[in-house]
């Protein structure tokens, strides 16, 4: 696991195209620590620039108002931009497996295996060829300017080229070659 602190931490990957994803899966363990302040929130995984950029996506956990949401969102080639912000209240300090997955036309995001909230009828030729960054624990915007740092801790971070629906094994370890999966983040003993 790593440790977050809300301030300046956060990992950048190198662009790789088999993160350039038609639907996909992005799952990640995460402790938060402390709460975000209203209109603030954490970033778990983002590729790409939401508000400049089309084909990207962004999972995090954001506050509304005082409504702790899971935040999942995608860009699509138009620029059009897709959320799914269902409402969850994780305890805190406690670990919490959160997966947000996109089939072609439906978002959906799980916490803890069971699937807490979808939306239907997107564009279908949604696709992602951002050359950006993979950014963990770090949300980017227009500048470029870094926000939304993650407080807490981050583990097993793990990103399918299909939209997963089981998540039976999300207490397992992978051993990296599973087929769909594009990228695993351990953090057992440095990163894979």
């Amino acid at each position: 696991e790593l440790n977050f602190d809300g301030v300046e931490d956060y990992i950048l990957v190198a662009n790789d195209p088999k993160l350039e994803l038609v639907n996909y899966t992005l799952e990640v363990w995460a402790k938060i620590d402390q709460y975000p302040t209203s209109g603030e929130g954490y970033t778990f995984i983002q590729k790409g620039q939401l508000d400049t950029q089309p084909n990207g996506y962004f999972f995090g956990f954001f506050n509304n108002g005082g409504t702790y949401q899971v935040y999942l969102a995608h860009v699509d080639n138009e620029y059009s931009i897709y959320t799914l912000t269902p409402d969850f209240t994780p305890p805190l300090g406690d670990w919490v497996h959160y997966a947000g997955t996109y089939d072609g036309s439906k978002m959906q995001v799980y916490v803890n295996g069971q699937s807490i909230g979808n939306l239907s009828s997107l564009d279908p030729d949604y696709s992602i060829v951002s050359e950006s960054n993979l950014k963990i624990g770090v949300s980017e915007s227009t500048g470029p300017s870094l926000s939304s740092y993650m407080m807490g801790d981050l583990d097993e971070i793990r990103i399918w080229d299909y939209a997963r629906n089981d998540f039976s094994d999300r207490y397992d370890a992978l051993q990296g070659d599973e087929a769909g999966l594009v990228a695993y983040y351990s953090f057992d003993e440095g990163y894979s």
